[in-house]
């Protein structure tokens, strides 16, 4: 199956997205309050802090145009654990290209997704490196 368009789908799949993210938004806040009563680390404040920012980000994306939420979470998760893995960030970067390369080849998701994915993930890892910078 080839796809073409990098509109959204069905207003039935937009919907979803968005109540997804309404079910998803209290549990993380919730999840969030829950580190803040047991006095977590700023660490793991930051990391959901930073996955509710990339969910809002995606769901409120995904209601007009769709970027590829899986590479969006992939590629946030390789540059997260790159962070702690000294000089592999060439190998993490190299990784991603070559999975975006190979859905764009599959035609499972246009380069436009793919790429929105990408660039989504990515922001949402500098964010959450500002924000540790914030939090301490």
């Amino acid at each position: 199956m080839r796809l073409t368009a990098d509109a959204a789908p069905a207003q039935q799949v937009r919907r979803l997205a968005l109540g997804i993210f309404h079910f998803l938004a209290p549990v993380t806040l919730a999840t969030l309050l829950l580190l803040w009563a047991m006095d977590a680390g700023g660490g793991i404040f930051r990391e959901v802090l930073a996955i509710l920012l990339g969910l809002f980000a995606v769901s409120m994306i995904n209601l007009r145009w769709k970027v590829l939420v899986h590479l969006s979470v992939g590629t946030y998760a390789a540059l997260q654990a790159a962070n702690g893995m000294g000089g592999s960030m060439p190998l993490v970067l190299a990784g991603i290209a070559v999975l975006s390369w190979a859905r764009i080849r599959s035609g499972q998701h246009t380069a436009s997704q793919v790429c929105g994915g990408v660039l989504v993930g990515g922001a949402i890892h500098d964010a959450g490196n500002l924000l540790g910078t914030v939090l301490g």
